[in-house]
């Protein structure tokens, strides 16, 4: 990885110095040695060097004038001095040129690795250093080409800074991923952040392994942006739609375990023009809202056509309702939904507002009809529509909505979905695969409903609620019995031991095993 020249008019000193080296791929990897200091510098102006272990006192040029000349060209190289008793003196003139370390000669095996040792660890923050920075400026450039063209001083600055050129971007195109908050993202294992990093490490390793030139950032609070750069030998509008789509597809496919759209802006012909790929792709963006979770659609592809649900089918709609025909309301349902599904163009609030015209209307003819608040809610349910991410969220809201309402208007009673959930969680604790999306099945609703009706009900999420009851339940096993922790965490459903030590911690303040000393005598 790194390269160090030996450099020691002595022969015999330096054959010696290069015998004990440690050579290893993280380390020091290449090994150079010269006679002088002249020869050491011609060494280093057509090989880059790394490290540089130098006597002081050499015939031609001396070791602190080839290491200030080779700092000229490498400023971070680290230098180490090896000196005798005598140039002492003659070392203060290089205390200027920021040594790592000096070594008396003779030279000791153990004082030389140590120092070898320090050097390498230098490199490697140096190293780690420039790969931060470079990043961040990439970043920075990548951030700044999304808003209207910057300044031809902005520019310049960011691509120098960034080690790209103009060239770079003279044909370029620009991705959205817009990545969608879970169900119950306030209780994620991972943060929405850490989702986003990992994203981004996962979708710039497939697009390295293709060897295409891009940059990548995030941006507001859930969105990648990438821009795919040409090279003089590959420009962006040589590949096909289907290339794109396919690479899409792919990163698509790897990062499906975290909702999102994707949307691909057209190509542009240089730096200045590449917020107009994204403001495209940003407005296409809506349109997938009726397309799906994890869909991809190109800005080129961006409808204008529109659908609002008419008075008359809103009319018929409740008077199945009101007849008792649910079957012919589902169907109805149906009908309305390919109807907006195959009008993207229609702008998703206007599509809400249609559902909340239904649904407002619902819950008041419920409440009338049983006397009683079921549905229980009114006060929210705009805020209920307006997290729907997708068409088919919005539909499962209102199939589950008309499913209860038919339910309470024929039984008369009013059930809680918190109190469901509960009970559901408690018979199936143990079972390592009880998730959120295992009560969805099992409670025939929508994860997403179910998520937000035990919200509102409890305050708490359904996650958190079924780690306390399973922890509750380990406390008591813990404290009862004998049992090895490991054994305990299968018992309450933890596939994952860690994961069961940390949540323990997380809820207990302890571990399981100092739970147990604390509150079992003897």
């Amino acid at each position: 990885m790194y390269t160090l020249l030996v450099v020691d008019d002595e022969m015999f000193t330096r054959k010696g110095i290069i015998k004990k080296v440690p050579t290893e791929p993280d380390g020091i990897s290449v090994v150079l040695e010269a006679r002088d200091g002249k020869e050491g510098l011609a060494i280093a102006q057509y090989s880059p060097v790394d490290i540089v272990l130098s006597d002081v006192r050499m015939p031609r040029m001396d070791g602190i004038k080839m290491c200030q000349e080779i700092r000229r060209l490498y400023p971070d190289c680290v230098i180490i001095f090896l000196s005798g008793y005598s140039d002492k003196e003659y070392l203060r003139s290089a205390i200027s040129m920021q040594a790592l370390q000096y070594i008396d000669k003779p030279v000791d095996t153990g004082a030389l690795q140590e120092a070898l040792s320090q050097a390498v660890s230098y490199c490697n923050e140096i190293r780690y250093s420039r790969k931060f920075v470079r990043e961040a400026n990439r970043k920075r450039l990548a951030r700044l080409l999304l808003s209207s063209p910057p300044s031809n001083g902005q520019l310049a600055v960011a691509l120098s800074e960034s080690g790209h050129t103009y060239e770079d971007f003279r044909d370029s195109l620009t991705v959205i991923f817009q990545f969608l908050p879970g169900p119950d993202a306030s209780d994620e294992k991972l943060g929405f952040h850490d989702t986003l990093e990992q994203c981004q490490e996962m979708i710039s390793e497939i697009i390295r392994n293709k060897h295409l030139p891009f940059l990548i950032t995030d941006y507001r609070e859930n969105h990648l942006i990438l821009h795919f750069l040409s090279t003089p030998d590959r420009m962006v509008s040589s590949f096909s739609r289907a290339f794109w789509e396919n690479l899409m597809r792919e990163i698509s496919e790897k990062t499906a375990a975290y909702p999102h759209f994707v949307s691909i802006g057209p190509i542009v012909s240089s730096p200045e023009e590449i917020y107009r790929s994204y403001n495209a792709a940003a407005i296409n963006l809506q349109t997938l809202f009726y397309t799906g979770i994890n869909s991809i659609s190109f800005a080129d592809e961006m409808p204008t056509d529109s659908y609002s649900m008419s008075q008359e089918l809103l009319d018929a709609i409740k008077q199945t309702i009101h007849n008792g025909e649910q079957e012919k309301c589902f169907r109805m349902l149906k009908e309305l939904e390919e109807s907006f599904r195959s009008h993207p163009g229609t702008l998703i609030s206007n599509t809400k507002e249609n559902f909340y015209r239904l649904l407002s209307w619902l819950i008041s003819y419920v409440k009338n009809k049983t006397g009683s608040d079921v549905l229980d809610t009114e006060n929210y349910l705009w805020e209920l529509i307006f997290s729907a991410n997708t068409l088919d969220e919005l539909i499962s809201f209102t199939r589950n909505y008309i499913s209860l309402s038919f339910d309470a208007i024929q039984s008369g009673r009013e059930a809680s979905a918190s109190v469901l959930i509960k009970n559901t969680i408690i018979d199936n604790y143990q079972n390592p695969d009880l998730d959120i999306q295992f009560l969805s099945d099992r409670l025939n609703l929508s994860v997403s409903y179910l998520s937000f009706l035990f919200k509102q009900e409890t305050g708490s999420t359904i996650n958190h609620y079924m780690n306390e009851y399973r922890i509750w339940k380990a406390k008591e096993l813990l404290v009862n019995t004998n049992r090895k922790i490991a054994d305990i965490s299968d018992a309450v459903g933890f596939a994952n031991q860690n994961y069961f030590a940390k949540t323990f911690k997380k809820l207990a303040g302890c571990s399981p095993s100092v739970y147990r000393d604390l509150h079992v005598e003897g």
